[in-house]
């Protein structure tokens, strides 16, 4: 069945000699695999500068509930992105969240309020310009509540050290913890603070965010199956420390 729906692209991999099979968020069927033929023929219609981290598209579908791949007949940019590829920071960023996303979220199944708030952070990432370099941190933090897997830090604004473990950065019977600095706790207190609507007051140094991302990554290793390695966290790395 022709099907009209909106999605957002998270990871593809070539497939033969001149295909893809392209892994797209959309808002009417979750979590999809497609695979679109011919696109790494320069004479395709279809091009494969479309599918980077993050792109926005419309779709036009072949979708039946009983197949692992998918099909697209047509598809036209929906919100066209000026910075996000072209700027060294925002593109890592991209790439980052687009892995955590692909990793993380699973269902083949329409979550409206979820698909929204990844469509309004990515509008954000591309028109913001202060405050970039903890923008993903904050997203990662705001996912985690739609993933159900949110901290509690009632205590978040206490200094000195925290034992993480206290504000659910770990599942019961666990034997991980996980303890943060005072610098970190600040961090932490200041990314729930001001989140994206004051990315530009959030001040965390270098060695704080990379250390607080790994911390905040392996808490999603823990909460969500199978989520293996980002190995994108290298990237942001280099990016944020040279």
């Amino acid at each position: 069945m022709l099907q009209k729906t909106k999605g957002i692209v998270l990871h593809h991999i070539k497939y033969g000699d001149s295909s893809i099979i392209a892994h797209i968020y959309t808002d009417i069927f979750g979590r999809q695999a497609y695979i679109v033929n011919g696109v790494r023929n320069k004479k395709s219609k279809i091009r494969l500068s479309q599918f980077q981290p993050l792109t926005v598209l419309e779709l036009d579908v072949y979708y039946k509930s009983t197949r692992e791949l998918q099909r697209i007949k047509e598809l036209r940019s929906y919100l066209i992105l000026h910075t996000i590829h072209n700027d060294i920071v925002k593109s890592s960023i991209a790439i980052f969240i687009s892995e955590i996303i692909y990793k993380a979220l699973r269902e083949v199944e329409s979550n409206k309020p979820l698909f929204d708030f990844i469509y309004s952070s990515i509008h954000l990432l591309d028109t913001k310009s202060t405050g970039i370099e903890n923008f993903h941190l904050v997203f990662i933090l705001l996912l985690s509540k739609y993933l159900g897997i949110s901290p509690q830090i009632a205590d978040i604004y206490n200094p000195g050290l925290v034992d993480v473990e206290q504000m659910a950065f770990s599942r019961e019977n666990l034997q991980q913890s996980f303890i943060l600095t005072e610098q970190e706790t600040k961090g932490l207190s200041d990314l729930y603070k001001y989140s994206f609507e004051n990315l530009e007051k959030i001040s965390i140094d270098n060695n704080t965010r990379s250390s607080l991302l790994e911390k905040l990554v392996d808490y999603y290793k823990i909460h969500l199956e199978g989520i293996g390695d980002i190995k994108s966290l290298a990237v942001l790395k280099e990016v944020f420390n040279t």
